[in-house]
């Protein structure tokens, strides 16, 4: 009837979109030195280059299973690097798990399963990752709803939580 009760609250407060980008932003730097390229990571330009480049390949490989980055890096050169969907899988698995870990507490504190849970809302940039909703339809046995924008969910629950707090 339109009245919420929350019955657990769990998350990962040192986690989130950005250390995915981390994860795909030192894969770039060492594909580059391989490819005998100085990154020249200690550079903040460069270091922001390849954090922007590695949100941006993020976002696009969520929406297509290969990706090409075409990285400039101004006085340091111009580079390419290609990765796939499954390869950003991969890197970004153990960062999933973690959050799927807060999941199974909160569902552990309210004393509920899986089966006991209506429906699936996802919040937040990286919810937008194909292996983050997969991982979420496996734990949770159903797909998670997509009617639901990520962002304006975040926005919408810290400007309640900004209300409250006033």
């Amino acid at each position: 009837d339109g009245v919420f009760r929350v019955l657990s609250t769990h998350g990962d407060t040192r986690l989130g979109g950005d250390d995915i980008d981390a994860l795909i932003a030192a894969r770039i730097a060492t594909a580059l030195a391989a490819q005998g390229a100085d990154a020249q990571t200690e550079d903040p330009f460069v270091r922001q280059a390849l954090r922007r480049a590695a949100e941006n390949l993020k976002i696009e490989l969520s929406a297509r299973a290969q990706a090409t980055l075409h990285l400039d890096l101004g006085a340091h050169g111009s580079h390419s690097f290609a990765m796939s969907r499954g390869e950003l899988d991969d890197l970004a698995r153990p960062l999933v798990e973690r959050s799927l870990a807060s999941v199974r507490a909160a569902l552990s504190d309210a004393e509920l399963s899986p089966e006991d849970i209506d429906h699936v809302l996802l919040v937040g940039g990286s919810t937008r990752m194909p292996v983050v909703r997969q991982s979420l339809q496996d734990l949770m046995g159903q797909a998670p709803r997509a009617d639901v924008d990520p962002d304006l969910a975040v926005a919408l629950g810290a400007a309640i939580q900004a209300d409250i707090l006033a």
